[in-house]
């Protein structure tokens, strides 16, 4: 066969915080990692999104860092990546199963010939995940975690490089400041992305406008309200649709879902008794729901910028060519700017990077 889909750890129980590092070493080229995770919904208040359960995902080769990413950032790589919703189930009915996923690519599409990231490359490959149970959605007590990998196997390639993410630079939030970021200069630059997760709080608070210049402002890249960003830079970004469960919401309860900004919902009852209700955005990833009875139900929720992550691409996402190659100048910066209600919350740039061998 000249493709192969292998647990590399399946259904490992991880009832309480946990890491668990697996050996890449020897394996044949992959062109992408996958983490599942799944457990029992607690009775307990939601605390954050279910991407939480993962609290950080790490693959190294001794002190080299070739991915090294949030939960949250996982899933928005993901979503900006390959152009589609991320999968998973936002349950918040106790006792049953909620699920999230996150995608690693290292090739500009599955089975990308040109770039994998190749194990023989490498001295000592491991991948690393940091798990946290009881930090997403409401909790589990029986968390179960797979790792998978998307191999090339009889098929033999010899890929040019792989495509590496990284969080490069976080800080906390001043009201109506700029912060300024020295981004990376040394590896062409497939994306950027800019999160600003601040919870029940509007995205365009914690990330009110993105500036990209180089060589102290001799070129300006970006200039633009995040906002417009969003709406007019990327308009290839398909919506974020993502279904949701839960018990009794009389008197109102708090989940949280993916997507960040213009998020619109509606629900419904599932059980025998007539339900209906309304779904309020809090902002930041955080939704009310109320209903009129008590019962189970479900919604859907659509908007954009998953976990309140602004993706910026450079070029055309499949050609290598078309990318931005900061090679020719001495410095690129970013500044971004938070609005008058971002106070206190914690911005992140990432980065998805060209590696060569």
């Amino acid at each position: 066969m000249n493709h192969r889909h292998v647990a590399l750890i399946d259904n490992l129980a991880v009832p309480v915080a946990a890491t668990q590092i697996y050996n890449l070493k020897g394996m044949d080229p992959i062109s992408e990692l996958v983490v599942h995770f799944r457990g029992a919904v607690l009775n307990a208040p939601a605390v954050g999104p279910y991407a939480d359960w993962l609290q950080r995902i790490l693959v190294i080769d001794g002190s080299e860092v070739i991915v090294d990413l949030s939960g949250r950032q996982a899933v928005a790589l993901g979503y900006y990546h390959y152009k589609v919703c991320p999968k998973g189930m936002a349950q918040f009915t106790p006792t049953l199963q909620a699920r999230v996923s996150f995608r690693i690519p290292f090739g500009r599409w599955l089975w990308d010939q040109e770039l994998a990231l190749d194990p023989a490359r490498f001295k000592n490959l491991q991948c690393v995940l940091v798990m946290a149970p009881a930090l997403g959605g409401k909790g589990t007590g029986a968390g179960f975690v797979d790792l998978m990998a998307n191999m090339f196997d009889e098929k033999k390639i010899n890929p040019r490089g792989y495509l590496r993410a990284r969080e490069h630079f976080r800080y906390t939030v001043v009201a109506g400041a700029i912060q300024t970021i020295d981004m990376p200069v040394d590896k062409i630059i497939k994306m950027f992305m800019f999160q600003g997760d601040m919870n029940a709080i509007p995205l365009s608070q914690t990330i009110s406008r993105i500036r990209i210049d180089e060589d102290n402002d001799k070129h300006v890249y970006v200039d633009n309200d995040a906002v417009d960003i969003i709406r007019d830079l990327a308009p290839d970004n398909v919506p974020i649709t993502e279904s949701f469960y839960s018990d009794t919401c009389v008197g109102g309860q708090t989940i949280y879902t993916t997507p960040f900004y213009s998020v619109i919902g509606v629900v419904s009852g599932v059980d025998a008794i007539l339900n209906w209700g309304e779904v309020m955005s809090l902002d930041g990833g955080q939704l009310h729901v109320h209903t009129t009875n008590v019962g189970n139900v479900s919604g859907v929720v659509e908007g954009y910028c998953p976990m309140g992550v602004i993706g910026i691409e450079n070029g055309d996402p499949w050609d290598i060519d078309d990318w931005y190659n900061p090679s020719k100048i001495k410095q690129l910066r970013a500044r971004l700017t938070a609005g008058a209600g971002g106070a206190g919350g914690t911005n992140k740039v990432i980065v998805q990077q060209l590696s060569n061998y």
